[in-house]
């Protein structure tokens, strides 16, 4: 139920991310990196389980993505990164924040 996918090439600019929901989270911290390690975007404190981007993303470039869920007592590690990538002819599908 991760989106996207590992190695997902995306028809749509910016892609929906939704990952597993954990019972009790109290938030939820996404980042997205390009290939040199470099944060590209991130967004701290979602409190659902999927988040869309308010600005598009560069295509022809390798992103990766990992989310992390923050609990009232502690927070996990970041989750295995996913890798991605926007076709360049990719529909524009921003969302206000």
């Amino acid at each position: 139920m991760w989106r996207p996918a590992d190695k997902y090439i995306s028809q749509q600019n910016p892609p929906d991310f939704k990952w597993e929901k954990v019972e009790d989270a109290v938030s939820y911290d996404l980042k997205i990196y390009t290939e040199n390690g470099n944060i590209a975007y991130e967004k701290i404190g979602i409190t659902d389980n999927y988040y869309n981007f308010s600005h598009t993303f560069d295509t022809g470039v390798n992103y990766y993505w990992t989310v992390k869920y923050n609990m009232a007592d502690g927070e996990s590690d970041w989750s295995t990164r996913r890798r991605f990538r926007i076709d360049p002819d990719a529909y524009e599908f921003t969302v206000p924040e």
